[in-house]
C-alpha cells in the first residue's frame, strides 16, 4: 500500500485556478510486486463539447483534438494547453484526425459527410475527398483514417447494423484516386485502424460483438487480407497499438496478441492502450493511474497517479508527458520523477519530546476509522501519536505541515511507515 499524492492546475478554457487532488491510497498487488508510484501535475481544458480523438504533432509542439458536434479541430498548445487555433468544418463532423507521415498534413475523418479532409498545415491549403461512394467504403459515415505507409491513405466507415461499408484507400500520390480493399469483405462497426512500424501491415479492429480483428499486407495496392482472429477470441478491438518490433499488439481489454498468429501472448490491465515506441514501454489508463509496462516481458514498471481519466490518450515525444480525452475534458499529466514511496536513509533514533500534544488533525473521511489513528511514527509511548494515516493525510493538503513538531519528518519517512504498518490494516 503506497501514499499517492498529485496536484493539479485546472485550466477552464481561458481561466486558471490550482486545486489540490489530495492523498489517497495507492491501488496495490502483492507487496512484494507493486512497482513505483509516481506523483504528476496536472493540468484540464474544458471543451465546449466531446472530444473524439487526439495526435501528437512533435514538430509543432502541438495536439490536434477533434470535437464533431461543434464541427472543430482544435490545435492545442502541448506546454501550456492553451488552444492555438481552430480548424472549422461546419457539418461535417471531424471524428478522427491523423497526422500525416511526412508531418506536412492533417487528415480528417469526416463522419457527418462520407469524406476525408487533407488540411495543409504550412500554408492553410484544404481538399476534401469524397470516400463514401461505391469504388469507396460504400458509406458516408466515415469513421477513422490512417496513412500506414507514404501516400497511402486507409479509411473506414460505420453505419454497423443499418448498413454495410468496406476498407477504401486513398492514392495520395495519384491525384487522390479512391479504391476499395475489396478483400476485406465487409467491415462496418466502428472499425479502427492501427499499422506495423514497418509499415507492411494494417491492421482493423471491428467492434461487433463478438470482436473481430483483420490483418492486410499493404506492401502491394490489392492490400490481401492475410490474417483475421479466430471468431470469439477477441476482445477490445475498439483501440488497436502495435509494439515498436511489430510483433505485439496490444489490445484496451489487456489482451497482448502476436501479430503473426493472433495468439494470446500475455496480458495487460484493461483500459485504453498507448505504446511508447522509443522506450519500448506500452501505458494503461486505468481508474486512478496510467501504468508503463514492458511492451517485451508485460513487465508493470511504474505507475503515475491521476486524477484524469481517458478513453483515449497520447504521449509526449519526450515519453515525460500523457495527454488524455474523455468527454470534453482534455487532460494534461506530467510525470514528475518523485515517488509516492521513495527510498531514504531513517534518521537518528527519535527521544520524544515529553512536553508535546497532538495537534488537531482535519477528519479524513477516506480511511476507515479503524485505521485512522493506527501509530506509524514508531515512538512507543502512550501520547505521541502524531504520526498515523490521519496525519499523513493532513500533511498532503498542507505540505510543509510539521507532523512530529521538531522538523525531523519526511516524506520517505512517512512512505516506509505506511509500507510496513498500513498493510496489516
Amino acid at each position: 500500500m503506497s501514499v499517492r499524492i498529485a496536484i493539479a492546475t485546472v485550466l477552464v478554457l481561458s481561466a486558471v485556478v490550482t486545486v489540490a487532488i489530495g492523498a489517497s491510497l495507492a491501488p496495490s498487488s502483492t507487496a512484494a510486486t507493486d512497482p513505483p508510484v509516481f506523483i504528476t501535475q496536472q493540468q484540464t481544458l474544458t471543451l465546449q463539447h466531446d472530444a473524439f480523438d487526439i495526435d501528437v504533432d512533435p514538430a509543432r509542439n502541438v495536439l490536434y483534438v477533434p470535437v464533431p458536434a461543434r464541427g472543430e479541430v482544435h490545435v492545442v498548445s502541448m506546454a501550456t494547453l492553451e488552444i492555438l487555433r481552430t480548424y472549422d468544418y461546419p457539418g461535417k463532423g471531424p471524428r478522427a484526425v491523423d497526422l500525416s507521415l511526412d508531418g506536412t498534413r492533417l487528415f480528417i475523418a469526416f463522419v457527418s459527410a462520407g469524406s476525408v479532409g487533407i488540411q495543409n498545415l504550412d500554408d492553410d491549403g484544404f481538399v476534401e475527398v469524397v470516400v463514401g461512394g461505391p469504388n469507396g467504403t460504400g458509406n458516408n459515415i466515415t469513421y477513422d483514417v490512417l496513412e500506414a505507409k507514404p501516400n497511402r491513405l486507409f479509411v473506414t466507415a460505420s453505419p454497423s447494423s443499418s448498413g454495410i461499408s468496406y476498407l477504401a484507400m486513398v492514392k495520395l500520390d495519384e491525384a487522390n484516386e479512391v479504391s476499395r480493399v475489396t478483400s476485406g469483405g465487409i467491415i462496418r462497426a466502428q472499425p479502427v485502424l492501427a499499422a506495423s512500424p514497418s509499415q507492411q501491415y494494417l491492421y482493423v479492429g471491428e467492434g461487433f460483438s463478438p470482436n473481430s480483428l483483420y490483418k492486410f499486407d499493404i506492401t502491394t495496392d490489392t492490400a490481401p487480407k492475410v490474417l483475421e482472429d479466430n471468431h470469439g477470441d477477441v476482445s477490445g478491438t475498439d483501440i488497436v497499438e502495435v509494439s515498436a518490433d511489430g510483433s505485439r499488439i496490444f489490445l484496451r481489454s489487456g489482451q497482448v496478441l502476436r501479430s503473426d498468429t493472433f495468439v494470446q501472448a500475455g496480458a495487460l490491465a484493461s483500459g485504453p492502450p498507448r505504446v511508447d515506441a522509443p522506450r519500448n514501454i506500452t501505458y494503461v489508463a486505468r481508474p486512478g493511474f496510467l501504468s508503463g509496462y514492458n511492451s517485451t516481458t508485460f513487465a508493470e514498471l511504474r505507475r503515475y497517479v491521476t486524477s484524469c481519466t481517458a478513453t483515449k490518450f497520447d504521449v509526449s515525444p519526450d515519453g515525460a508527458t500523457f495527454f488524455m480525452i474523455n468527454g470534453p475534458t482534455l487532460c494534461k499529466v506530467d510525470q514528475l520523477d518523485v515517488t509516492a514511496t521513495p527510498t531514504f536513509t531513517p534518521t537518528a533514533t527519535r527521544t520524544p519530546t515529553p512536553t508535546r500534544t497532538a495537534t488537531p488533525i482535519a477528519t479524513a473521511t477516506s480511511i476507515p476509522a479503524r485505521c485512522a489513528d493506527l501509530d506509524l511514527d514508531g515512538i512507543v509511548t502512550a501520547t505521541d501519536n502524531q504520526i498515523s494515516l490521519r496525519a499523513i493525510q493532513r500533511a498532503v493538503t498542507d505540505p510543509w505541515f510539521d507532523l512530529d513538531r521538531n522538523g525531523r519528518v519526511d516524506y520517505g519517512d512517512l512512505a516506509a511507515s505506511l509500507r510496513q504498518r498500513g498493510r496489516a490494516c
